[in-house]
């Protein structure tokens, strides 16, 4: 995943709390979300850099 080198670590932590925290949700909204909630679970997914469910 070649984006995310783009941010800093301080960002990229920031995703992975973000992840943590609301791991359930995001997976669900990456699924079955309407196309914004998509994009906004597969960009903290991605900059977290956590596999797509």
């Amino acid at each position: 995943m070649q984006a995310v080198s783009n941010f800093k670590p301080e960002t990229i932590d920031a995703f992975k709390k973000i992840y943590s925290e609301y791991k359930e949700a995001i997976n669900f909204k990456a699924k079955f979300g309407n196309p914004t909630e998509k994009a906004f679970a597969l960009t903290v997914l991605t900059v977290a850099g956590v596999d797509t469910p």
